[in-house]
Parts: C-alpha cells; structure tokens; sequence
C-alpha cells in the first residue's frame, strides 16, 4: 500500500466523463488513474461532471476514495462548475488534478489564489490549437497571438468565418491564458508537449507520460484472437470511437467504397461508436446499397474487447493530431494491423513498422492502402506483432511509475 507518508496524501481528480458514464477515452483514463494512484496508497477521490439530469450530486464510496458525480453543462459552463467545486473544496486535497478541457478550472483556480497545487493533463489541444484539423495540413511552425486565428480562417466557410472572429477566438484565447495557471502539466504524447511549449508553456513545466493500457480488458488474458472459422468467411475491417468529423469515420466509408467490388465482397466493415455523423454515415450505407457487409452501431466499452478479437485489420482516421487515441493500444493489445491518417501522435505511438499510413483527408489514399492491408496476409502479420511489441512502454508499472514522480515533484516544490 505504500509508507504511511505516502498513505496520507489526497488526490482530487476532475474529469468530464467517467464510469459508467463513457463518451469518450476521458472517462476510461480518468478511471484508470483513480485505480492505479489508489493502489500505489494514496485518496484518491473523483469530482466527475458527467450528471445530465437537474439533481442534486450524488456520491459514491469506493475503496480508498469516493466519487462525486456533478452536473454537466456544456464546455464553458462546465469549466466554471468545476472552478466553483474548487473553490469550495480544493483546499481539502494535496493535490488536485484536471484531465481534458477542464484544466481551464483548474487554472483559474491557482490563478485566484487557491493554494492546493494542480496538474493539467494534455491530452487535446484545446489550449494550444483552435483549428486541429488545420494543424495536420500545416505544419504549424508558430503559435503566437495571431496565428491561430488564421488557421481558423484557413479551415472555415464564410458562417465559420464570422463565428470564429466572435467567439471562436476570444474564447480560445481565454482558454489558453487561464490554463496556463496550473503548476505543472502531463501530456499524453511528446507530440502534443511539443505543440503546447510552441503555444507558450514553459518546457520545464511540460512532463510526457504515454497513456495507460486499460489492462483490465486488454491484458495477455483477454488477447487471443477469435478463431478464423469462428469469425466467418469475410475479412473484418474495424472502426471504433465517436462518429464525430474529428475521428474521421467518414473518410473510412468514402476509401472503403472505393474498393474493387470483388475486394468488398471479401470484406465486413464495422464501424462502432455514437456521434453526429451515425445518421449521415447511414444514409451513405444506404445510398451505396452496402448495407449487406457495413455494420453500424453501439458497443459498451466491456464488449469492445470481443470485436478487437473478431476483426483482422484496424483503421485510425482521425483528421487532427490526435494526442493518444485509446483505442489505437486496444488494437495494438490484439496485434491488429492498423490502418492510419499520416499525423506525428500515431507515428510517435505505433512507429513506422506498426502501422500503415496513408495521407490524412485523401480517401483515394486510404481505399489503395486498406486494398493493400486486405490483400496481403503477410504484410498483416507483420504490421501486427510490430505494434504488438510496442505496448511495453505503456504497460501500467511503467505509467504509475512516471506519474506518481510527477506528482511528488509537485508537492516537494510547495513543501519548500
């Protein structure tokens, strides 16, 4: 469990999604955290604004630690909560930690006064870059004051346009100045520390830690592929991750259909998650009479395991920079070849031999490599136990290792 100094401390973790509420890998990493800096000894306990409903919040006793599920409102109302929640009670903690957008909060909570130090955790860039998409076509040299507002001027129509000098902007802006309060900051990949230090953050307050494996569902145990006669005569091709234009799940449609028919015809392509584009992305299916071999639907996070097994080959279209997608090491734990949108996040994570790569926004690109995964077993193979062989660096011993020395940099700085 720990010495009995290290028994003593008390984390405040604050996330916008958790258990059993999961929109997005927020809400797993959150829970992975809690978990892991519980079992190395500490409190750990969870402010978690993820409540749809006008109720009061409600609390939840866990071992070592509890869970206080609070409202959510949409992202600007949620950071001023979550700033509310610490005024209140950031005081009673040694350390608070903010993951995703709300290390605005937690900024601002530092920035008025409140003594508890607090970690940021980078894993999007909201307080860098407020044009994404715009960051993979560029290759984003500098980001002063101006530069982000032509990026989003670059990537936006005439509507755009407009609402990004109105509000995008300044809020971005605002964002970025009242982030930079917390004490220090973890980001999830070198690549996006990188981005952040150009946006201004000093890099001696920037630490990188690679994400968790989430080895409860993707440990040696639950590795072993589906057998070939059980997954039946087609070759699967899977997609999993929010149906949102980020995540690119309709770039993956597009290359997919661009498929010789006889390669379709061999081929099963799952696309599993919930977002804006499931209903577009449906039509699509309907309108390309596919809908006898492209599945589209829902599946809980504790089955996903199931549907990494079944499938023979992963596709990662994100269109941004993606700090640390989840479920690229879920495909990895499987030793699935992946199929990837070229951007420095994926490299940096599956290497040049882990994954194939095609030039992100060009379906043409993706339907001539995905051709290429599906007829080449051997090139299958080989993808797969090379990213397979990668995961060491994110094994759970090695994260909480890394993290528990940030931690502890940060309380020794306020104890001199």
């Amino acid at each position: 469990m720990g010495d009995s100094k290290t028994s003593r401390r008390r984390l405040l973790l604050v996330t916008p999604d958790y258990p059993p509420d999961r929109i997005g890998g927020v809400g797993n990493h959150a829970e992975i955290i809690a978990l892991q800096i519980r079992r190395a000894g500490w409190t750990v306990d969870v402010a978690a604004f993820t409540e749809a409903s006008e109720g009061t919040c409600r609390t939840v006793e866990e071992e070592r630690g509890r869970v206080f599920y609070l409202r959510r409102y949409s992202n600007a109302r949620t950071n001023w909560a979550a700033w509310r929640y610490l005024r209140r009670h950031g005081g009673e903690y040694d350390l608070i930690h903010c993951l995703d957008n709300l290390i605005v909060a937690g900024g601002l909570f530092r920035g008025r006064g409140g003594r508890t130090p607090v970690i940021g955790s980078l894993n999007n860039l909201q307080a860098a870059c407020p044009a994404p998409e715009e960051a993979l076509r560029s290759s984003c040299e500098r980001c002063g004051l101006i530069a982000p507002l032509g990026c989003l001027w670059r990537s936006n129509g005439l509507l755009g346009k407009l609402r990004a000098v109105g509000y995008v902007y300044p809020a971005f802006l605002l964002a970025r100045r009242l982030a930079r309060g917390c004490d220090h900051y973890i980001a999830v990949s070198e690549d996006t520390r990188r981005r952040y230090i150009k946006a201004g953050l000093s890099p001696e307050r920037v630490t990188a830690i690679p994400r968790w494996l989430d080895d409860r569902y993707y440990g040696p145990a639950n590795q072993e592929r589906v057998p070939a006669a059980e997954r039946g005569k087609r070759l699967r091709v899977l997609f999993v991750g929010q149906l949102g234009p980020r995540k690119g799940p309709q770039d993956l449609l597009e290359g997919y259909l661009r498929l010789p028919k006889r390669l379709q015809r061999r081929t099963e392509l799952v696309i599993l998650g919930r977002g804006p584009l499931e209903q577009p992305l449906r039509r699509r299916v309907e309108e390309a009479e596919v809908g006898d071999h492209v599945r589209i639907g829902y599946c809980p996070y504790e089955q996903l395991p199931r549907e990494y097994a079944r499938a023979e080959i992963f596709v990662n279209p994100v269109r941004w920079p993606e700090p640390a997608g989840a479920t690229r090491l879920e495909a990895m734990a499987h030793s699935l070849p992946i199929l990837s949108s070229e951007n420095p996040s994926a490299r940096e994570i599956m290497g040049d031999d882990g994954a194939l790569y095609y030039r992100a926004f060009d379906v043409d690109d993706l339907g001539e490599k995905l051709a290429q995964l599906l007829e080449d077993a051997e090139l299958r193979q080989r993808l797969g136990s090379a990213a397979h062989a990668r995961l060491a660096r994110h094994a759970t011993p090695r994260v909480v290792e890394q993290f528990l020395a940030v931690y502890e940099g940060c309380l020794q700085s306020r104890e001199a």
